[in-house]
């Protein structure tokens, strides 16, 4: 998993005020969010797995979230494939807003 998105500033990371008071996603879903901005922003290669040993959180749960936030509009999800046309990889992009129209000053770089 590749994340392309997110922003550090110093020791934070910049989430959308909006992606926090979206009543349709849960808390988990939330701070899933966050936590992939914050090892993107700080240079962390970003696996399944290292989410997953982040926290107390299971494989399923952080899956569950993962589809919550897609299916909410707030990431994106493109499978890589290989000459074989297996999936090599799947790159995540974490977006500032569902309906795209928001790109907050200097981008999410």
């Amino acid at each position: 998993m590749e994340i392309t998105e997110g922003r550090s500033y110093g020791p934070y990371v910049s989430v959308p005020d909006r992606l926090l008071r979206d009543r349709d996603l849960s808390i988990r879903a939330k701070g899933l969010y966050a936590v992939l901005a914050a090892m993107h922003a700080h240079g962390e290669t970003v696996t399944a797995r290292t989410v997953v040993d982040s926290s107390k959180e299971g494989t399923a749960a952080v899956r569950a979230a993962m589809t919550e936030l897609e299916k909410g509009g707030w990431i994106t999800r493109a499978r890589e494939r290989d000459g074989r046309g297996r999936v090599a990889g799947i790159t995540w992009t974490l977006l500032a807003s569902p309906d795209g129209r928001y790109t907050p000053p200097g981008g999410w770089s």
